[in-house]
C-alpha cells in the first residue's frame, strides 16, 4: 500500500509541476502601419509593421510578424483575408491593428483589422 501511495504522490507531482511550468501564450494586439508584405511559397505570409511591438521576440528588424495555416488558430481563408487586407491597407497607407502570439520568435498572427478598433470597449 505504500508504494502505491508513493507511486500516487510522485504522479500527482509531476502532474502539478507540469502545469505550473507550461508557459502560456499572450494574445497581444498592435497597431501600426505595414512596412511591407511577403508572400511565402508555403502559402504563409511574412508582415512587418513600421513600429514594432516589444513582445515580439522576432530578432529581425524590423520584426517579421508570420501568418501561417495552423499556426495561432490560422486557417488558408484567414491567410487568404488577412493577405488581401494587409495589401489594401499598404497601399492606402492605412493603420492596422493585428493580433499575435508572443509566446514563440515567430510572432503568429490571427487577426488583422483596419481601422480603429479598441479591443474589450
Amino acid at each position: 500500500m505504500g508504494s502505491r501511495l508513493a507511486s500516487f504522490m510522485v504522479c500527482a507531482g509531476l502532474a502539478f509541476f507540469g502545469m505550473t511550468s507550461t508557459a502560456r501564450a499572450a494574445s497581444v494586439w498592435l497597431e501600426a502601419t505595414i512596412a511591407f508584405v511577403y508572400p511565402q511559397a508555403d502559402g504563409s505570409l511574412t508582415l512587418a509593421f513600421n513600429e514594432d511591438s516589444p513582445t515580439c521576440l522576432n530578432p529581425a528588424s524590423p520584426k517579421y510578424y508570420n501568418v501561417a495555416v495552423g499556426q495561432n488558430g490560422m486557417t488558408a481563408d484567414g491567410v487568404r483575408n488577412i493577405l488581401s487586407a494587409a495589401l489594401w491597407a499598404l497601399t492606402a497607407g492605412n493603420r492596422v491593428q493585428v493580433n499575435f502570439d508572443d509566446s514563440t520568435t515567430k510572432c503568429y498572427v490571427n487577426r488583422l483589422i483596419i481601422g480603429v478598433y479598441r479591443p474589450g470597449s
